[in-house]
């Protein structure tokens, strides 16, 4: 069983992108970039370039994420045994 996309569960999961599990969501978005390059190439139809059209709304999904990892470097099995009281 799955819980509602608005449920406490999901949006302390992920608490900023927790409304776009609403179908609806990416859905309304997708209408806004069509509707968007829609105008834009219709006000300028012969020299309409790509560059001109309007950006896509970024979906969480297609956001680069930059996980931060722990580097360490190795230590010596002697020192880690002096450290661990060994």
């Amino acid at each position: 069983m799955t819980t509602p996309f608005d449920s406490a569960l999901n949006r302390a999961i992920h608490p900023k992108t927790w409304h776009w599990n609403d179908p609806r969501t990416d859905f309304l978005a997708t209408q806004v970039d069509l509707l968007g390059q829609g105008v834009a190439s219709q006000a300028r139809r012969p020299g309409v370039r790509k560059s001109d059209l309007p950006k896509r709304i970024p979906r969480p999904w297609e956001i680069e994420q930059h996980e931060e990892k722990l580097r360490a470097t190795a230590m010596p099995i002697d020192e880690l045994n002096r450290s661990l009281g060994w």
